[in-house]
């Protein structure tokens, strides 16, 4: 999906936190990855949404 939106990993997680109406806080002290977190002006496709929460399930239920 990084490269089907062109974003960095920080961005993608940033926007799908938006997308799922999420407040989100991005903390860096590097200028660059602040500008990047400021560049989040795309959308997820529905499809690549379902797949990102699927995977988020998964990854919560194997944490336990």
């Amino acid at each position: 999906m990084l490269k089907k939106y062109g974003v960095s990993p920080a961005q993608l997680m940033l926007a799908f936190d938006l997308q799922l109406g999420c407040i989100v806080l991005p903390k860096s002290d590097n200028v660059s990855e602040m500008k990047d977190n400021l560049s989040v002006d795309f959308e997820i496709s529905k499809e690549d949404m379902d797949e990102l929460v699927k995977l988020k399930e998964n990854t919560q239920v194997m944490s336990v």
